[in-house]
């Protein structure tokens, strides 16, 4: 994940609700999409 590039952004937030971040991986047709906390490190994926 070190690897990413944050000019892709938006990315999902650790306190996005679940159903929130479902609507936009499917909008955006995200099989993964990439989890930041407030500060914009890196804290996990969330998966589809």
């Amino acid at each position: 994940m070190r690897d990413i590039v944050f000019e892709r952004a938006p990315f999902a937030t650790a306190d996005m609700p679940a159903a929130t971040a479902a609507a936009a991986m499917r909008l955006r047709d995200l099989e993964v999409w990439p989890v930041v906390d407030h500060d914009g490190h890196a804290v996990g994926l969330l998966s589809f």
